[in-house]
């Protein structure tokens, strides 16, 4: 069987996925990740090793008309951060469509990798998943309007479900961004609902003063951002 360098070793000698960078990490095993970025988007598209046995890939999908303004004050505020200090992702394909994902899961998964052919062959599905699943997925949900209309099919205690970071501030966010004709409705529910909950217990839970701190900060930022699109 094959260990962790070996595996590296050939994976890296191998040719690059045209537009991607290749990142391999070891940490608790082998992550093994395609990344690609542009003045809109960044992607990742990653599988994991654990015991020289992987199963499905994973797909995110970073949208940074929204998270490089969401994303400061979120940090800032000490509501939401990564270990890294990065940008976390907008959508994860697993949870956006979830009945597409599964109808993409590999029936031959788990796989063991045992010999260089192994790796080759998960290179190639790895390949074929990229460009048949992971770049029709972010060629569709890089446009914002696209997500705006899913929002509004989505009840407000079920954003967060599909929304990484801090959810219902990103969903406030894109209406604000595609010039949603609901989006004073849901700025002044927000607004109203971190403020008053201020007010009832000003000393309490530091939460609550967070997000309070955050609502007011947002708003501000909202209300000097224009409109990219118009729904």
């Amino acid at each position: 069987m094959m260990d962790q360098i070996e595996i590296i070793k050939l994976i890296k000698s191998q040719p690059a996925i045209d537009g991607y960078l290749l990142k391999v990490v070891q940490e608790n095993g082998l992550g093994i990740s395609l990344l690609a970025k542009t003045d809109k988007i960044s992607s990742e598209i990653g599988v994991f090793i654990s015991n020289n046995s992987y199963k499905q890939f994973s797909t995110f999908l970073t949208l940074l008309e929204v998270e490089t303004i969401i994303q400061p004050l979120l940090k800032k505020h000490k509501i939401f951060d990564t270990v890294d200090g990065g940008l976390t992702y907008t959508l994860n394909f697993r949870t956006i469509e979830s009945e597409l994902f599964r109808q993409t899961l590999n029936p031959s998964y788990p796989k063991t990798i045992e010999t260089e052919q192994d790796v080759i062959d998960l290179l190639n599905d790895l390949n074929n998943y990229t460009k048949n699943v992971a770049e029709p997925f972010f060629e569709k949900w890089s446009d914002l309007r696209v997500l705006d209309k899913f929002l509004e099919t989505v009840p407000q205690m079920e954003v967060h479900n599909y929304l990484g970071g801090y959810g219902v501030y990103s969903k406030l966010l894109i209406y604000r961004l595609c010039n949603n004709p609901k989006y004073n409705e849901y700025m002044d529910l927000m607004y109203s609902f971190a403020i008053n909950r201020f007010k009832e217990n000003p000393n309490g839970d530091i939460a609550i003063k967070r997000k309070h701190g955050f609502m007011i900060d947002f708003k501000e930022v909202l209300d000097k951002t224009e409109p990219i699109y118009n729904v």
